[in-house]
């Protein structure tokens, strides 16, 4: 084959400079596929550009080669482990008197036991509305803190 005045070399500084550019947003943490169609276009400048950037951080969880986990492998979601119950004895709940709202049906008053009795029958629940004396309005049981784990204890 005969190239004449260097229409080969002309037509590899592309694909070199590309692929230079993608291993080095390799090696940094970097979008490698745009990095190498910036290094295919516009050649040298961004190879000075990511010569000069710092790497990223690696990504979290990522193992090495760039992959998050193992092809094929699925993903179970980490579940952080539930806090330890409380005592039965919580002060705040079995002292007062509870009010719930069942099936659109406000039920009480009622003793922290049966409201607890309600709850394992699964009567009501997190996003069931409870009032008690001293709150100044109903509230779902999720936005009382502590008040599922002693429901649930």
């Amino acid at each position: 084959m005969h190239f004449r005045n260097g229409e080969m070399i002309f037509g590899l500084w592309p694909l070199a400079f590309g692929v230079l550019c993608a291993w080095l947003a390799h090696r940094k943490n970097r979008n490698e596929i745009l990095w190498g169609v910036l290094g295919a276009v516009f050649l040298v400048f961004p190879l000075i550009f990511i010569l000069c950037m710092p790497p990223r951080p690696a990504r979290k969880g990522a193992l090495s080669g760039g992959r998050s986990r193992p092809v094929g492998v699925a993903v179970s979601p980490s579940i952080p482990s539930p806090p330890p119950a409380p005592p039965a004895g919580i002060p705040g709940f079995t002292d007062v008197v509870w009010h719930v709202g069942v099936d659109e049906v406000a039920r009480g008053p009622l003793a922290f036991e049966e409201l607890r009795a309600l709850w394992k029958v699964r009567a009501f629940g997190f996003d069931s509305f409870v009032w008690t004396p001293g709150m100044p309005k109903w509230r779902p049981v999720r936005r009382i803190p502590g008040m599922a784990i002693a429901l649930s204890a």
